[in-house]
């Protein structure tokens, strides 16, 4: 039994910005644990503190990935999916699907079109309770 497709909306779910920016804390920690063993002086020690720091935060910042922080909608159609990202142009990608991860927690689904590959992580906290039920009978009975 196959059934014809999933849509859910997906929004922003605070437990993977808690994660995306725990693993950024936990490299300046390791920085500057490094910069501290290798004995430099002082002004040497501020400044690769302050580069390594700033590059850091920037990257927390600014080169977020999609997967874990986009919104927008979701549609499955088959081996097909449709991504169409919350923006103000509102576009939207479609193109042959791949599902890389499929747990209780955790579905890692992968969309192969013309502008390349985008990879999106949906979990219970991103869609809501129901659609996440419906998205794993989805995948159970097309998988």
């Amino acid at each position: 039994m196959k059934e014809q497709g999933w849509q859910g909306a997906l929004r922003e779910d605070h437990r993977l910005t808690a994660v995306w920016f725990a693993m950024h804390a936990l490299v300046s920690v390791s920085l500057m644990a490094t910069t501290l063993l290798m004995g430099l002086s002082l002004p040497l020690l501020a400044l690769v503190l302050l580069v390594a720091g700033g590059v850091v935060l920037a990257s927390a910042f600014r080169w977020r990935p999609s997967a874990w922080f986009a919104s927008g909608q979701l549609a499955l159609v088959g081996d097909r999916m449709r991504w169409q990202a919350q923006t103000a142009d509102g576009a939207w990608v479609e193109g042959s699907l791949t599902v890389n991860w499929r747990g209780v927690a955790l579905v890692g689904l992968s969309l192969s079109g013309p502008a390349g590959r985008i990879d999106i992580w949906v979990t219970r906290r991103r869609v809501g309770d129901v659609a996440w039920w419906q998205l794993q009978r989805w995948l159970y009975l097309n998988q």
